[in-house]
């Protein structure tokens, strides 16, 4: 509707409402993707689950993000529970779909 519009008021010369026009052009919609189970984390979970995808340990995490290993286990346990994914292989095999589905 607003190319039609657009195109009347530029073919009757309408010189300032086809100006106008340009300026309050509808943005196109950007196709919504289905919400994933990673939705669900937060910012620092999400963290987590990419290293445990990298195929660091608890510890290593631990160590990168100045936390205790306790901390990084308790985040784990989170991620598992909001992903529905009972292992570190399950977690990364999820974070490496998500990844090729972002990059689609």
């Amino acid at each position: 509707m607003w190319e039609r519009a657009r195109r009347i008021a530029d073919e009757g010369g309408a010189r300032l409402l086809s100006d106008l026009a340009a300026l309050v052009r509808p943005q196109a919609e950007e196709p919504s993707r289905a919400p994933t189970e990673l939705d669900q984390l937060t910012t620092r979970e999400r963290e987590i689950a990419q290293l445990v995808a990298e195929g660091l340990s608890n510890q290593a995490i631990a160590t990168k993000l100045y936390l205790s290993r306790r901390t990084v286990e308790t985040h784990l346990s989170a991620i598992y529970r909001k992903t529905s994914v009972s292992s570190r292989s399950a977690l990364a095999g999820l974070m490496t779909r998500a990844a090729l589905d972002r990059s689609i």
